[in-house]
């Protein structure tokens, strides 16, 4: 319970100091964590236990293959060889190379090493599938999964149902929102776990000939095209804003980016966009991985 509470406390760090500057803030994230901790009131009326933090680091660094001792896990983290370890992490990092971890740095220790134990999740097996039923055609299916490319978009699964009778397609999705493959997080919340949304989206059909069949939708802001060739089985989907400005976010007085243009996303098997995240998860991982997952590469390259 201890260890769960200094993980919550990590990940909502930023709430203690929520009503001080900005730049109040951003120098209570570059402070090494102990003497963050020791110096912050919020800290110690909440009973955050610096304990706990350094069993964490130990054991993050112990995660990304760096030769940690666990045999001490509470004790400061002085000794030259946990120094070494972290000076080496700050480099691959990208962060100041002291050997003392800022808590901005263990943030970041700690997410990547639970990105390093996360458990591969697929949208499903198969490959992209279209189907036309009937002759004269009544029906076109599709599934797949949505693949935009440089867009944290990568694991969903689509069920597409047109039927010409009604004149409409629906769109059932399932989106499975997982950690951003990079060193930072995009949040304090963006920690290493998955969140699962359903979604259906209803296109009304523009056309149907010559094997291609052609929907649109359109919100206040977006128009969205929707486009099956049964022919070559692409489908795609072409979205562009009506608002210059971006959407705006329901309940609030923000704005979504505009796309600034066109924005197009592609239908593709779910294995194969599971493999492509988990390679670009696995490749940042690697980067900032200790000595000891080259030793144990080499090791398995003799077996």
């Amino acid at each position: 319970m201890r260890i769960l509470f200094a993980t919550i406390a990590i990940a909502a760090l930023p709430g203690p100091v929520l009503a001080q500057s900005e730049t109040e803030t951003a120098a209570l994230m570059a402070k090494p964590f102990e003497e963050a901790i020791a110096t912050t009131p919020d800290f110690k009326q909440d009973g955050a236990d610096v304990s706990m933090f350094r069993f964490i680091a130990r054991r993050s660094l112990a995660d990304l293959n760096y030769p940690i001792d666990l045999r001490t896990p509470f004790e400061p983290l002085t000794d030259p060889d946990t120094i070494s370890a972290i000076k080496a992490f700050e480099e691959k990092a990208g962060g100041t190379v002291d050997g003392s971890l800022s808590f901005e740095e263990l943030g970041s220790l700690m997410r990547l090493a639970s990105l390093a134990r996360l458990t591969p999740i697929s949208p499903g097996a198969g490959d992209v599938m279209v189907n036309v039923v009937g002759e004269p055609a009544r029906a076109v299916f599709a599934t797949g999964t949505w693949f935009m490319p440089n867009i944290a978009w990568p694991l969903n699964r689509s069920e597409i149902s047109c039927f010409l009778s009604t004149g409409r397609c629906e769109d059932a999705s399932v989106t499975v929102s997982a950690p951003s493959a990079g060193i930072q997080a995009s949040s304090w919340l963006d920690d290493a776990s998955f969140l699962v949304n359903t979604n259906k989206e209803t296109y009304e059909i523009q056309s149907w000939k010559d094997g291609i069949l052609d929907a649109v939708t359109t919100s206040q802001c977006r128009r969205v095209r929707l486009t099956i060739n049964t022919l070559t089985m692409l489908v795609s989907q072409t979205a562009e804003d009506l608002d210059p400005q971006g959407c705006e976010i329901p309940g609030s007085d923000q704005r979504l980016d505009p796309i600034g243009g066109v924005r197009v996303a592609t239908l593709i098997a779910p294995f194969k966009a599971q493999q492509g995240y988990q390679q670009r998860m696995q490749d940042m991982v690697r980067s900032v991985s200790g000595p000891l997952l080259h030793d144990l590469s080499a090791r398995d390259s003799q077996r």
